[in-house]
This record gives C-alpha cells, sequence and structure tokens, in this order.
C-alpha cells in the first residue's frame, strides 16, 4: 500500500535503504491514523511532494496539520508521531528510543 511507503523509497539518489528506518515509518502511518482517525496523506499516491498534508509532516509541522483538522493530541503524542515521520531515514527515531520515548513509557507503565 502506497500510505505506507517511506519517502526515501521515491528518491533514486538515496543510499541502500535500512528496513528498520522502513518499518518504523509504516508505524508512525499506523499509529496516526489510530489516533486521528485519518490518513496523514492521500492513500491512493502516498507520501508526495505535491501533497499539502505531506509538506505539513515533512516540514515538522504536524501541530498545524492537526488543528487546521480540529485535532488535538497531547504534545508527547504529537512529538513521537514527528519522530516517527520523520523524512529523513537517518534522523528518524530508532526502536530502542520508541522503547524509551515518554509518551511509549507512560502507555506501557499503565498496564
Amino acid at each position: 500500500k502506497l500510505l505506507y511507503i517511506a519517502p526515501e523509497l521515491y528518491d533514486a539518489n538515496q543510499p541502500p535503504f535500512d528496513a528498520f528506518a522502513l518499518d518504523v515509518w509504516a508505524c508512525g502511518v499506523i499509529l496516526f491514523l489510530l489516533l486521528t482517525g485519518a490518513p496523514p496523506w492521500d492513500p491512493a499516491v502516498g507520501p508526495r511532494e505535491s501533497d499539502v498534508r505531506y509538506q505539513y509532516v515533512r516540514d515538522g509541522r504536524m501541530r498545524d496539520l492537526l488543528a487546521a483538522w480540529g485535532i488535538t493530541l497531547n504534545d508527547q503524542a504529537v512529538d513521537l508521531l514527528m519522530r516517527l515521520l520523520d523524512a529523513d531515514p537517518r534522523t528518524r527515531i530508532t526502536i530502542p528510543e520508541i522503547d524509551r520515548h515518554p509518551w511509549w513509557t507512560r502507555l506501557a507503565n499503565a498496564n
């Protein structure tokens, strides 16, 4: 599904991809869907430069996108989403970092 494809896969000039970074991106899309009830960009084409919604996410303006949609999430959830959906795979959050993220640890410790 194009909705889950990380942007680095569209760029032929990118070095070989990191499969873990791709999985983290896909998890970010899923978490976005779960928390907002909507896809972050057009599911028919995936994260494309021409999609204004993707531009918001790519440029670190997730809060602006959510506000435009009338969606309120706590700061930790927005931070995790922004780090999961970081367009640069080199700076995207890693799985061990997710495990230590405050939003995740709070949720994990709630049970």
